[in-house]
């Protein structure tokens, strides 16, 4: 097997074998906000303040008697509509406004699979607690004994909480996202990649996917800034507010959905402690508005080429504003990367064919010098000399590729743009997979034609040495077998990656045959 062979074989596990590795890594420590977060933070403690004004900490808190039972309790703003009920004082529902669950619009998107943000104090869950309630303008203060649940709706996907104890001490209390976060799309595929749990602990992210979860609770000791919960485009956040006595994270699941929760150490019998909550889609004009490095949850890729792939987005998004139809945006985003790697795939393949062209000379040094080696080598580098070949030609563009192809897989597999966006005929859904799998094989088709311009002719076996046999029959399985495999890989990807896939092959090939061409090899 050949130089380039192996290579290639590499690429593709890199690409998609070792893609969880690649695009899911845990991010690199980091302190505190970046950016503008350190506005929103001001902005979020502004908020607080004035919900703690409304609901200040008396010395003694008794729930009323008789207090009646609803379910729909709700605090809406222009962008979600939070359902609480006062039993247990738990969110019911977190819909979003702007995102539906179905193309027709019709299903409502809600974002939580059941009742979430139960408040325990020394295992004490309150679950079946009939609270009552005042609800406010955009506050709803539930009232327990020795203890009070405000929340307050913000702008956009935030909302803030306020825990108020008083007249009682506890050891500690628990903050959960107890049943995890809604399926909201129609084809969930590769589920147990896609949702997970993070938690900013000690200054630096810790992320886990639903497939690394066991039946055992994971545990994170250290200060927790906040928890989060992440589908494949939406997240549900926690984040703490003006205290440090976060003393451990959990991470488990729940009937195959991730959850987490925040443990407090507090033994005042009078504290106020705050949150921010977040319910909203994995975008980072979103995300960062919680501040305290929220937005990170979004990073997919090695964190060297997080800005490569976000820049990806926005190219992508511009050419959208200009074409809209994200079908042909990411056409004409194929065709753009290509115009840019044009020099390094051109360098490849021109690289290729001049090794073929000159095979019949190398094949003759290797029969008269097969018994010694050293001599061999130094024919092969007057041969490669003399004919203005360097057989490492075509090795180093492609892995000068490879960190593009990082970069744009999760550009492309994770972006809400595409989400529920048509391109046309069968394709109404760019975020999920092609139904008929038309575009899987189409792009089979492409690199099976490609890979055929690249082999070199049969020839006369009779005259070939041993190697060269060798070297013919393993780029004959890839030829037949590399596209098969990666039509069944992609047969499950979403149709948007598969298109570009699809178009940056088809250009591949167009540029292979007249590089052939030029060269005259049949």
């Amino acid at each position: 097997m050949n130089k380039r062979t192996v290579l290639a074989i590499l690429l593709i596990f890199a690409v998609f074998f070792l893609s969880n590795k690649f695009l899911n890594p845990k991010p690199e420590a980091t302190k505190g906000n970046e950016g503008n977060a350190k506005t929103q933070e001001v902005a979020v403690v502004s908020a607080l303040d004035a919900a703690k004004a409304q609901a200040t900490v008396p010395t003694q808190m008794k729930s009323p008697k008789n207090a009646k039972l609803n379910d729909n309790i709700v605090l809406q703003n222009e962008k979600i509509k939070l359902v609480f009920s006062n039993r247990g004082g738990l969110l019911v529902a977190a819909y979003l406004k702007d995102y539906s669950k179905d193309l027709d619009g019709k299903i409502p998107l809600n974002l939580l699979a059941d009742k979430a943000l139960s408040i325990s104090f020394d295992q004490e869950y309150y679950l079946d607690y009939i609270f009552a309630y005042k609800l406010g303008g955009n506050t709803l203060t539930f009232f327990g004994d020795n203890f009070q649940k405000v929340f307050t709706i913000g702008e956009g996907y935030t909302a803030d909480f306020t825990l108020n104890v008083a007249g009682k001490k506890f050891n500690y209390y628990q903050v959960s996202m107890d049943q995890g976060i809604a399926e909201t799309e129609e084809y969930n595929g590769d589920k147990d990649n896609n949702y997970g749990a993070a938690a900013y602990v000690d200054n630096s992210l810790e992320s886990e996917t639903l497939s690394s979860f066991d039946d055992e609770t994971e545990v994170l000791q250290g200060d927790a800034t906040f928890v989060a919960l992440y589908s494949k485009y939406f997240a549900l956040g926690v984040r703490k507010l003006g205290f440090e006595n976060v003393a451990k994270t959990e991470f488990f699941a729940i009937e195959n959905n991730p959850s987490v929760s925040f443990l407090v150490q507090e033994n005042k019998d009078k504290f106020s402690h705050n949150y921010r909550l977040y319910f909203g889609p994995i975008l980072n004009k979103d995300l960062v508005t919680m501040g305290g490095g929220f937005e990170k949850i979004s990073d997919k890729t090695w964190s060297y080429l997080n800005w490569l792939s976000k820049f990806f987005v926005k190219i992508l998004n511009y050419i959208y504003k200009v074409v809209p139809n994200y079908g042909v945006a990411i056409i004409l985003f194929a065709i753009l990367i290509k115009l840019l790697m044009y020099p390094l795939t051109h360098k490849m393949f021109e690289s290729t064919q001049k090794m073929q062209k000159i095979q019949p000379m190398i094949a003759e040094v290797q029969k008269k010098y097969k018994n010694d080696k050293v001599r061999l080598n130094t024919e092969l580098r007057k041969v490669y000399k003399e004919q203005g070949v360097n057989p490492l030609g075509g090795c180093l563009p492609l892995v000068l590729q490879i960190p593009i192809f990082i970069a744009l897989y999760p550009a492309l597999k994770y972006s809400i743009a595409l989400r529920q966006q048509p391109f046309f005929g069968w394709i109404q859904d760019l975020a999920a997979p092609d139904p008929y799998y038309i575009l899987p094989v189409l792009m089979g088709v492409f690199m099976f034609v490609q890979q055929k311009l690249t082999m070199a002719s049969a020839g006369d076996k009779s005259k070939m040495t041993d190697q060269q046999k060798a070297m013919q029959s393993s780029q004959k399985m890839m030829m037949y077998g590399m596209p098969i495999f990666l039509v069944f890989i992609f047969r499950d990807f979403p149709s948007g990656l598969v298109l570009y896939w699809t178009v940056f092959n088809l250009l591949s090939t167009v540029q292979q045959y007249f590089i052939k061409k030029k060269f005259d090899l049949k």
